[in-house]
């Protein structure tokens, strides 16, 4: 999960607003894409590229081409990062992330 499914707004409200539905999270979202979320996920399990490369069986090199979007992450190579990382490969799929 990048973002939480809810939050408070106001400190002396107990009400929480849907994420979704607040500005700064459709900007956000619409900035987002397969690179960033690797990166973010990655720096979320505190590991470095070096760590996360050799879990998935990639040299440093190559992997670092995958978080900056100079190489596309194949259904292969996502399934190993999710299984390093903990989550579903669909997160690194756009027009599926809203499905999760």
């Amino acid at each position: 999960m990048l973002f939480p499914d809810s939050v408070r707004i106001d400190e002396d409200d107990d009400a929480l607003e849907p994420v979704e539905e607040l500005g700064w999270y459709k900007k956000a979202k619409k900035r987002m894409n397969p690179a960033k979320v690797l990166k973010i996920m990655r720096v979320n399990a505190g590991l470095t590229q070096a760590q996360l490369a050799k879990k998935v069986g990639l040299a440093k090199q190559n992997y670092n081409s995958l978080e900056r979007g100079a190489r596309p992450i194949s259904m292969l190579m996502s399934k190993k990062l999710a299984d390093a990382l903990g989550t579903s490969y669909l997160m690194f799929f756009r027009e599926n992330k809203s499905k999760l």
